[in-house]
């Protein structure tokens, strides 16, 4: 697995977040959005060592392996983030970032409670994030809308208790984002915003102590992962529509907690 510290990027400057009302909402699964334009790669970022259980940040480039299922990921304090799609100058300094199975780059990082996730892939088409503790799993997907499905403990296995909720097509209408936020406490720009192949998420529902995975999306056959370790089985319940009930394995994810300040 490969980690790295966030360092200085210039780029487009950030646009304002507009506030108003109103979430839409939609009962089918948005297409993923296509013809995206190539990714500009980042500058040579350095490493971070990693032990079987914690990530921490060093200056020395180091890779070595991580037991699957043991890892805790210490997720580095930073400032707030624009959602917007755009991975603004300074914006991401100090974030931890891995690499996922597909060669894309997933950023970490956190202010007060809020958690702030960004993937940068090429040609995504879709993003899944997937928080887990004990009492419900949300699965949190932008692609060409916004939509969150949730997950609760059943007898023997994980029940649904809401299939996924479509809003936020509009790409300008900021306002139904910021509602999302303050209803289910997580917004992120769709895949028509920003820079192409890039996602940004800001999470306030609970995650401290949480188990995470997280899946990107161009095909049905071109997909990635993080953890890495992830089984065949781990993998496929990170994709498609869900179903009733599911027999999610979180120790398989990471554990993600706040780094000091």
């Amino acid at each position: 697995m490969k980690i790295i510290n966030r360092m200085v990027r210039t780029t487009a400057p950030l646009g304002a977040i507009l506030l108003a009302s109103c979430v839409g909402s939609g009962t089918s699964e948005p297409p993923i959005p296509t013809s995206p334009q190539e990714v500009t790669a980042s500058d040579a970022p350095t490493s971070v060592a990693v032990s079987p259980t914690t990530v921490t940040a060093t200056t020395a480039p180091v890779d070595v392996p991580v037991e699957t299922g043991a890892g805790v990921v210490s997720v580095p304090p930073g400032q707030p983030v624009v959602i917007d799609g755009v991975l603004g100058e300074r914006e991401w300094d100090g974030a931890v970032a891995f690499e996922m199975s597909d060669g894309a780059t997933l950023w970490l990082m956190y202010t007060g409670e809020t958690l702030y996730v960004a993937v940068e892939g090429i040609d995504l088409g879709a993003v899944n994030v997937v928080i887990g503790t004990v009492d419900k799993i949300s699965i949190l997907h932008s692609s060409a809308a916004l939509g969150s499905a949730l997950y609760e403990p059943g007898l023997a296995e994980w029940d649904l208790a809401h299939g996924f909720r479509w809003c936020c097509r509009d790409r300008n209408d900021d306002a139904a984002r910021l509602d999302l936020l303050a209803e289910e406490g997580w917004q992120a720009n769709i895949g028509y915003t920003g820079t192409a192949g890039i996602v940004e998420y800001e999470i306030a529902i609970p995650w401290r102590g949480a188990s995470m995975a997280v899946s990107s999306i161009r095909s049905a056959d071109d997909t990635g992962f993080w953890p890495l370790e992830l089984s065949a089985s781990a993998r496929e319940q990170l994709l498609g529509a869900p179903p009733d009930t599911r027999s999610y394995d979180t120790s398989a994810w990471y554990t993600i907690e706040p780094g000091n300040n």
